[in-house]
C-alpha cells in the first residue's frame, strides 16, 4: 500500500512538473484549447501549482522596473538626433530667409548717382532728341524721375523740367525691362520745341536748359543744342 502511494505521489509530482513547465505557455495565450482544459483541472486540484501560477502570474503583469530606462536608454540617442535634425532644418530654412532678405534689400535699395558715374549721350531720330544716361559701373542700372522746377529759360514757359536720377544694383537673377534712363525733346524747328511738361510749343534760346539732379550737384543741360546731337552742360 505504501509503495502505491509513493507511485501515486511520484506521478502526481511529476504532473505538476509538467503542468508548471506549461504555465507560461498557458500565461501568455499560446496553448491549445484541450492543454488549457488539463492545466486549469489541474490547478483546480493542486493548491501548490494554483500559487505557483498566481505568482507566475503576477510577475508576468508586474511592470519591469528597469524596463523604462532601457526603453529611455535604447530611444534617447534617437530622439537626440530628431532633435538635432530639426534643429539644422530650422537653422538652415532662418539662414535662407536672411539670405535671400538681405539679397533683396541689397538689389532693391536705390541712390542719386553722382555726375562723374554717368556717361550723358544724345540721338537725334527725326523730331526728336534722346537723351541716354547710362551708369559706368556694368552692374548698375538707371531710373529716372521728372519734377518741375521753378524758373525756366525759356521765354513761354512759367516751370522748368527737373530731372532726378535714381541707380541700384543689377540683380543676377531678373533681367531689368530697361537698363539706362532716358529722356527727350521734340523739335517743332531750331528755336521751337514741345513743352514736356504742358505737350504745348515752347521757345527756346541759346541759354534755355532742363536741370538734371545728382548725387554731388545739379547740372544744366543745354536744350537747343540737343537737336545737334550735343550734349552741352552750362555753367
Amino acid at each position: 500500500m505504501r509503495n502505491e502511494k509513493n507511485a501515486n505521489r511520484e506521478k502526481y509530482e511529476m504532473k505538476c512538473e509538467v503542468i508548471r513547465d506549461l504555465l507560461p505557455s498557458y500565461l501568455e495565450g499560446l496553448t491549445s484549447s484541450v492543454s488549457n482544459e488539463l492545466i486549469e483541472n489541474h490547478l483546480n486540484d493542486c493548491g501548490d501549482c494554483r500559487r505557483y501560477a498566481s505568482e507566475m502570474g503576477a510577475a508576468v503583469d508586474a511592470p519591469d522596473p528597469q524596463a523604462a530606462d532601457r526603453r529611455d536608454h535604447d530611444i534617447k540617442p534617437f530622439l537626440k538626433l530628431r532633435k538635432k535634425i530639426w534643429r539644422n532644418i530650422l537653422l538652415t530654412v532662418l539662414a535662407c530667409a536672411l539670405v535671400f532678405g538681405g539679397s533683396m534689400l541689397y538689389f532693391v535699395h536705390s541712390w542719386t548717382p553722382d555726375f562723374n558715374d554717368v556717361t550723358i549721350t544724345c540721338e537725334k531720330n527725326g523730331d526728336v532728341a534722346e537723351l541716354t544716361f547710362s551708369a559706368k559701373n556694368k552692374n548698375t542700372i538707371l531710373a529716372s524721375y521728372a519734377g518741375v522746377y521753378s524758373g525756366n529759360a525759356g521765354a513761354d514757359a512759367a516751370d522748368d523740367l527737373c530731372l532726378e536720377l535714381a541707380a541700384s544694383r543689377k540683380n543676377p537673377f531678373t533681367t531689368p525691362i530697361r537698363k539706362n534712363a532716358y529722356y527727350s525733346y521734340t523739335f517743332i524747328d531750331e528755336d521751337t520745341v514741345y513743352n514736356n511738361n504742358t505737350s504745348k510749343p515752347m521757345d527756346i534760346t541759346d541759354e534755355s536748359y532742363f536741370l538734371v539732379m545728382f548725387g554731388d550737384k545739379t547740372v544744366k543741360i543745354n536744350i537747343k543744342d540737343l537737336s545737334k546731337e550735343k550734349v552741352t552742360i552750362m555753367k
